[in-house]
């Protein structure tokens, strides 16, 4: 039997500038963005991109990349482009998410 699946690792983390879509509160958006990877045997195989969450320190909305406005792909690329894709993926387990995907 061979274990495989993916995870993701927090490789990048930002105030950003803007202000909250639920609540308006101004300068209380915190964008993440995770690296996506392949592992077998929970051993780190290869990266899958990345991707990224945003939540309001006020509110605590949470939005995940596919719902983010146009302002805020732009910081999401700016900080992406910032981000390396670790050498060694595996940190400890405060910095992961677990994505679940179906193969």
């Amino acid at each position: 039997m061979i274990i495989f699946g993916s995870k993701a690792t927090q490789v990048a983390s930002e105030t950003i500038n803007e202000k909250c879509a639920s609540c308006g509160t101004p300068n209380s958006i915190q964008m993440t963005v995770f690296q996506k990877y392949a592992h077998v045997f929970w051993i780190p195989s290869f990266p899958m991109g990345k991707t990224s969450i945003t939540q309001c320190s006020h509110c605590k909305q949470v939005l995940e990349k596919k719902e983010f406005s146009r302002n805020l792909n732009t910081n999401y690329e700016i900080l992406k482009s910032k981000s390396k894709t670790p050498i060694w993926t595996l940190k400890d387990n405060k910095s992961r998410h677990q994505l679940n995907f179906s193969f």
